[in-house]
């Protein structure tokens, strides 16, 4: 299919984690919450724009407190895939799973949808982006380098590649190592602006659940 094209495809810019957190903190703070909350479920989740937009309530399952170990932790549940139907992926991050249920609880009934629709969540990260300076760096990002990202931190601290494709949920081993770029990934964390690090230490300090708080301005100085 890429035979006519004068240059090949290039994977998404896979995010470094101080990119996310940099950027739903900017997303929380001028009033994006559910957008923010939304980067970092779809980091943790390697999920597709199409997939995190249309969770609502009733795909988040806590299962904490259940008696067998094994399947406990917060999770989503994914109806419809591009890979398949009837999927799920677990959190990794406790505090972006306990983000998750919060927002969860607040919206009510379980059919609500919790995260805005693809074309807001896009605007949103591109506001976050341009803020933060990344552009004028060299460095061009996309939603889908979210799931990028999170597959490439994964081989990076030592995952097996068949527990990634397992999260990742790629039925052939090519594909999931399409979005393994770890070297990619390392290379994009050093050219980072200062204000990305700074902010993403400030939240490191203050940890991702003040992101809901009502004074993470004042936190964050």
């Amino acid at each position: 299919r890429g035979w006519s094209r004068l240059q090949p495809a290039q994977p998404a810019a896979p995010f470094p984690r101080d990119l996310v957190w940099a950027c739903a903190t900017l997303a929380c703070l001028s009033g994006d919450v559910a957008a923010g909350i939304a980067m970092l479920v779809a980091y943790d989740c390697w999920l597709r724009i199409s997939e995190v937009s249309g969770l609502t309530v009733a795909d988040v399952y806590d299962t904490r407190d259940q008696v067998d170990p094994v399947g406990r932790g917060v999770s989503v549940f994914l109806a419809e895939t591009k890979t398949g139907r009837r999927q799920a992926v677990t959190l990794e991050e406790p505090a972006v799973a306990a983000l998750l249920l919060t927002l969860a609880r607040a919206q009510g009934q379980r059919s609500a949808g919790l995260f805005p629709a693809p074309d807001k969540l896009r605007r949103v990260l591109a506001r976050c982006l341009g803020a933060l300076n990344v552009e004028a760096h060299g460095l061009m990002f996309v939603w889908h380098g979210f799931r990028h990202g999170g597959a490439s931190r994964a081989f990076l601290r030592g995952d097996e590649i068949s527990s990634i494709l397992v999260r990742g949920r790629w039925a052939a081993e090519s594909s999931g190592r399409h979005y393994i770029q770890s070297g990619r990934q390392l290379l994009i964390a050093q050219q980072l602006p200062g204000e990305v690090t700074d902010l993403a230490r400030r939240i490191e300090r203050v940890g991702l659940e003040s992101l809901l708080a009502r004074d993470l301005r004042a936190r964050l100085r």
